[in-house]
This record gives structure tokens, C-alpha cells and sequence, in this order.
């Protein structure tokens, strides 16, 4: 009680509603918590309304959402806090609208990399996006399409025995797809045909070696 009194006259309200909150739950018939508390409430409100506003106004979203959740707790039916709301929800349909543009643009220009990172972004802030899940499963497809020109042209480079060219292919395979059979197999064949050939080479070196021609 005195904690929570102290700091409801240092002017830190949420604080002084933590201490007096569990003054009264282990002491319900504490006049003195009692009143404090309902004083500490109104200030703590307050506190969270105006952080939230203020990191809405930065554009810090998930930090304004922590901090109206805290005043809902408090006071849901406030107006204050119902007004908030409503502007959190139309700054993320704002902020997600960016983010979908960017994605589109990048599938567009067929940077699949940059769009898939573009819809996290949209999907983060708002799940259920209907245009944004709409993008993601055109995503898939391009990312498919994508992955099997990449697989084709490495193993165009594995036949012709380029094989830094091939292994660079599949690695890009594997970094979007990490189990992608194909690729996995064909960076296995990429190092089966070089120790291949590296036996070759040395049995050839040899030869020549015996023969003395250095």
C-alpha cells in the first residue's frame, strides 16, 4: 500500500497500480488501497492511451498494440480506447497496402526474393489480408515455375561439366527450398563426378609421370 501510494504521488500510475492492485487482493477491505487504486486506474489508463497514441504516431505498431491492450484491460468501452482502435486497424490497412504494392512490383519485375519479403511484412501485420493470401498463392506458383528453370538450366551446366556453374544453381534451389530432392541430388552427383574425374586426372598424371614426360 505505501509502495503503490508513493508512486501514485510520484505521478507513476502504473506502477502505483501494480502495488495497490496486489494490496488489495491480499487485503480486499483496505479502504485506504481501495480508493488509491481506482485513482491509480485512471491514471495508469491514461498512460497506456498515450503510449499507444505516441507509438502509433511513430509507426511502431506492435508496441502501440501492447499498449492499448493494456488500456482495454483496464477500460474496454472507453471511447478513447475504442477511438485508438480504430486507428491502429487504419494504420495497418495503410501499412499493409504498401507492403502488397512492393510485393506485387517485385513479382512483377519477377524478384521473387524481395516479393516473398514483401508479404511477410503484410502478412505480419495483417493475417488475414485477403489480397495478400491471394499473392502468396501466385507466389508459390511463381516460385515453382522459378525453381524448375533453375533446376533445367543446372543440369544443362552438370552435363556440359560445368560444375561451379551447376552447384551455383542448385544452391540457389536450396536456398528457397532446403529439401528440394532434385537439387540435393544433383549437387551429390556434382561431387561424385569431380572425385570421378579427379581420379582420372591423377591416374593420367601418373601415367605420364612413369613415362617421364613431366
Amino acid at each position: 500500500f505505501l509502495a503503490g501510494t508513493l508512486n501514485l504521488e510520484l505521478g507513476s500510475h502504473r506502477t502505483a497500480y501494480e502495488y495497490l492492485q496486489r494490496a488489495v487482493l491480499l487485503e480486499p477491505s483496505h479502504q485506504g488501497a481501495q480508493q488509491n487504486l481506482l485513482a491509480a486506474e485512471l491514471g495508469a489508463f491514461d498512460e497506456w492511451v498515450t503510449t499507444a497514441k505516441i507509438e502509433l504516431a511513430k509507426g511502431e505498431l506492435d508496441k502501440a498494440e501492447q499498449a492499448l491492450q493494456q488500456a482495454e484491460a483496464l477500460q474496454p468501452q472507453n471511447m478513447r480506447v475504442v477511438s485508438t482502435r480504430k486507428q491502429l486497424e487504419q494504420k495497418r490497412l495503410e501499412q499493409a497496402s504498401v507492403f502488397l504494392f512492393n510485393a506485387q512490383a517485385a513479382l512483377n519485375a519477377g524478384d521473387i526474393t524481395t516479393a516473398f519479403s514483401q508479404l511477410e511484412k503484410v502478412l505480419e501485420v495483417q493475417p488475414n489480408n485477403p489480397d495478400g493470401l491471394q499473392l502468396k498463392s501466385e507466389l508459390l506458383a511463381a516460385q515453382s515455375l522459378n525453381l524448375d528453370k533453375l533446376i533445367l538450366e543446372a543440369e544443362n551446366a552438370r552435363e556440359e561439366k560445368q560444375w561451379a556453374e551447376a552447384t551455383g544453381l542448385y544452391q540457389r534451389v536450396l536456398a528457397v527450398s532446403p529439401q528440394h530432392p532434385e537439387a540435393q541430388e544433383g549437387i551429390a552427383q556434382i561431387e561424385l563426378s569431380q572425385r570421378r574425374e579427379s581420379a582420372e586426372l591423377l591416374a593420367k598424371g601418373q601415367k605420364a609421370l612413369d613415362a617421364g614426360q613431366t
